[in-house]
């Protein structure tokens, strides 16, 4: 499983988070770029259909990875639009920004999951919503883990999928009352418009507060 991704079970009918569609990498946007303490890069992914041939919609993400005293602090902020024609994403489980940790980090092996309401565990964060969600344990003795948040200008608040075998999914669309393939609730996006998703992803290690963390990352994020 890939460690950080973002990923869709339905838009428009066509699932990328089991792959039966497929991301293709249009390039890159901005060359690559570093300073003190910070370097990032901006990409742009075309969505095809799972004919491989027709266009779902565009996909610009710039990635910037920023030392901070907590640790690496991971910036993503992705854009989806399509000029030519409307596009919806469905509200499927499987959908968002997602993490796979550590074998050692799973909570069914020892690490923790708990988000800023004091929720912990899989079964007590999941489908709730969050400003900051931290999967953590201990890698060799020292504590580990990343935290998750997602920015408070995105157009819904991010609810989690969160399982205890070592999954974590900041999902940004309505939580499905029953789940299914299928949408309940579709999020349309406009021909010529565009949706706009931002998250942070902390690495740490060692003891640290994610109230700080959280400030930080505000602070940090356009």
């Amino acid at each position: 499983h890939p460690g950080i991704w973002t990923s869709f079970g339905w838009i428009d009918g066509n699932d990328y988070w089991r792959m039966e569609a497929k991301v293709r990498h249009d390039g890159f946007v901005a060359d690559p770029a570093d300073g003190v303490g910070e370097a990032g890069f901006t990409v742009r992914n075309r969505y095809l259909a799972k004919d491989g041939a027709s266009t779902v919609c565009m996909e610009t993400v710039e990635y910037r990875f920023v030392r901070v005293p907590e640790g690496v602090l991971l910036l993503i902020d992705t854009r989806f639009g399509n000029p030519e024609r409307d596009f919806a994403f469905g509200d499927q489980e499987e959908s968002g920004i997602g993490i796979r940790v550590a074998a050692e980090l799973r909570a069914d092996r020892g690490g923790t999951i708990e988000n800023d309401r004091g929720a912990r565990g899989g079964a007590g964060t999941w489908g709730k919503e969050f400003r900051w969600i931290d999967y953590a344990g201990r890698v060799e003795g020292r504590e580990a883990g990343l935290l998750v948040m997602a920015h408070p200008g995105n157009d819904r608040k991010s609810w989690s999928h969160s399982r205890d075998y070592g999954l974590l999914v900041a999902n940004p669309f309505p939580c499905q009352p029953e789940e299914r393939r299928e949408p309940y609730v579709e999020t349309v996006v406009r021909k010529g418009e565009s949706l706009r998703l931002r998250y942070g992803i902390l690495i740490h290690e060692g003891p640290f507060d994610r109230e700080a963390a959280w400030e930080a990352y505000r602070d940090l994020a356009r």
